[in-house]
């Protein structure tokens, strides 16, 4: 590299050189993808896209350091990522954009809920998008918690000790 500047010793500069050339793949990918190289364009949209997203979650930092502009930008790049799998279908973009948008919910989950009544207040919330009732739900968490009661009491009985 050329220089030594106190910016070059920043991680930030080299999240910057993998988001551009993420980018500019995914962009090659695209021209080759409309002549008869197309089998080479779904390897430059799968190095691409991990390259694009992963750098824009890292350039989102975390909770005492956050980027206020890539925190907010991060939810529209993935949507757009998912949205255009289906326009330039792309098993690719598809993959990629469904696990970064899971790793940006377990992100954004232990940052904002990792409180007491967080988790199970964004599982719930979680299970509302789904499509998911309450009740059943519910039900699931009570069947089933009673289960485990039941077999560490049995356990305890069993050895003669309370668990």
């Amino acid at each position: 590299m050329i220089g030594g500047g106190a910016y070059f010793d920043s991680w930030k500069f080299y999240e910057y050189r993998v988001l551009v050339p993420g980018l500019t793949y995914i962009l090659i990918g695209y021209a080759f993808s409309k002549n008869e190289r197309t089998s080479f364009s779904n390897f430059l949209y799968g190095f691409g896209i991990l390259g694009f997203l992963g750098s824009a979650l890292s350039l989102g930092g975390w909770e005492p350091n956050q980027n206020v502009f890539w925190e907010l930008i991060y939810s529209g790049l993935i949507f757009e990522t998912l949205f255009l799998c289906v326009h330039i279908k792309s098993k690719s973009f598809l993959t990629w954009g469904t696990l970064f948008l899971m790793a940006y919910i377990l992100k954004i989950t232990s940052e904002y809920f990792s409180s007491g009544l967080g988790w199970p207040l964004a599982l719930a919330i979680a299970a509302l998008a789904g499509g998911a009732t309450i009740w059943k739900g519910a039900l699931r968490v009570g069947f089933w918690g009673a289960l485990a009661m039941a077999a560490t009491a049995l356990i305890g009985k069993i050895f003669g000790t309370i668990v």
